[in-house]
């Protein structure tokens, strides 16, 4: 009798029999011998023909992977690793092949990959450390699912990654990696933190439906972190169909990345605005702040998308407004609230609003009238006659009225032919911005 599991290649086992029904190597035992295991799996690994490990159940205080140089191809499908699964500085000469594979705990550190490296519909039920490793060919990671905090920091592929309808369901990191080829995250769920700060990504980039941390996931925190990363391509560079609420990208070029229906974080008067702004910190960076929003702004122009364009452009401007401010607390508030600038937004929404134009124009034309009904004419006059002068003063044609006015009158026509054509060049400018 033989062990009759089948193998990656359909056929059975065919080694001797150890607990009755299956060869240990696929004994479910949870005691079985564990140095006759090594023994045999030393035999196995001077077999070059029969480096097939499928459904291989490694038991917890096994190590006879420890330190292994694997020559030729290798195949782990459907393997469970009921120990810590420690490959650290192990080397892949040819193809790894780990689909399907379980993992209590995942150690790769600064393992090397010579060939492809696949890990699909892997099951990694703890900690998985790829911290460090190096990719030289392919790697997928599809249909994966990480129970427990995952780490890919610095680690180096050469080749093309795959990561889609994979599964994070604690905090991942990919701080310091580099994708020499392509990458996909397309379909990815990340259920809490990811940070990609520092990563470089040298050819295109998909995260397309890739599910980041939602508000109720991260709350007041960072979801997704992309501060500082390296888009080498950025014109191969998808970010679809995502929610960005709370993600940073911080000193993050992102001139000529694609950002296609994505939902980004809102401000109380219903603009877009990036998370950087809206996080709670209360020191913000307003220049870098400022280049994200003209980056992201010059992008959606160039699509002609002007709608969003113009909620960059005002998130621009506020940034330019709120990092003029300097000196003590007095000249701040000054310069962030009664500069020209600051007058352009209470004015206009720096020319992206023109009804708020056309209300200050209205209510400076009935506030006039109202001031000179009430002082400004020599004589009584009814509001009729003080309408009539205001709109005259509003449109520069004071002198066209022939009535008396006291000094305090003409006062009023001066300032009001200074402020008319002001609130008619701010309104004709908003009006023809909206037109777009």
């Amino acid at each position: 009798m033989a062990c009759a599991v089948a193998l990656g290649g359909g056929q059975p086992c065919g080694r001797p029999l150890y607990d009755g029904e299956t060869c240990i190597f696929h004994s479910t035992r949870v005691d079985k011998d564990c140095g006759l295991f090594e023994k045999e799996f030393a035999v196995l690994l001077d077999e070059d023909h029969r480096h097939d490990c499928s459904g291989f159940i490694f038991p917890e205080k096994v190590r006879a992977l420890d330190g292994q140089a694997f020559p030729g191809d290798i195949s782990f499908r459907q393997a469970i690793f009921l120990g810590a699964g420690v490959f650290v500085r192990v080397q892949f000469a040819g193809k790894a092949d780990f689909t399907g594979a379980q993992f209590s705990r995942a150690d790769f550190t600064e393992v090397q990959f010579a060939g492809p490296a696949v890990f699909s519909r892997c099951q990694f039920m703890g900690e998985a450390r790829f911290v460090g490793a190096r990719f030289q060919d392919t790697v997928t990671f599809h249909g994966a699912r990480f129970a427990g905090p995952a780490s890919f920091a610095q680690a180096r592929v050469s080749g093309r990654a795959d990561f889609s309808r994979s599964e994070f369901a604690a905090p991942a990191q990919f701080t310091g990696a580099r994708f020499r080829a392509g990458v996909n995250f397309t379909s990815t769920q990340f259920h809490f933190k990811v940070t990609f700060s520092r990563a470089r990504f040298a050819d295109e980039a998909y995260f397309s439906e890739t599910r980041f941390p939602s508000v109720d996931e991260c709350h007041s925190e960072t979801g997704g972190d992309m501060t500082e990363v390296s888009f080498e391509r950025p014109d191969k560079v998808l970010f679809y169909l995502i929610d960005a609420g709370r993600m940073s990208f911080l000193k993050t070029h992102l001139r000529r990345v694609d950002f296609k229906d994505v939902t980004w974080g809102r401000r109380k008067n219903g603009r877009t605005a990036l998370w950087d702004e809206l996080r709670p910190e209360r020191v913000k960076d307003y220049a870098e702040l400022a280049r994200l929003y003209g980056q992201l702004r010059n992008n959606f122009e160039k699509e002609e998308n002007h709608r969003a364009a113009a909620d960059f452009r005002y998130g621009q401007m506020e940034m330019r407004r709120l990092r003029a401010g300097t000196g003590g607390a007095i000249s701040l508030f000054l310069q962030r609230h009664c500069s020209l600038l600051a007058c352009y937004k209470w004015l206009s929404d720096y020319g992206e609003n023109p009804k708020r134009a056309g209300m200050w124009m209205f209510g400076v034309v009935i506030g006039f009238a109202a001031l000179f009904s009430a002082g400004g004419f020599a004589t009584p006059a009814g509001f009729a006659d003080s309408l009539q002068m205001s709109v005259a003063a509003f449109m520069l044609q004071g002198e066209l009225v022939a009535t008396p006015l006291s000094i305090f009158g003409r006062w009023l026509v001066l300032l009001e032919g200074i402020l008319g054509p002001v609130l008619i060049v701010v309104w004709a400018m908003a009006a023809a911005r909206s037109l777009r």
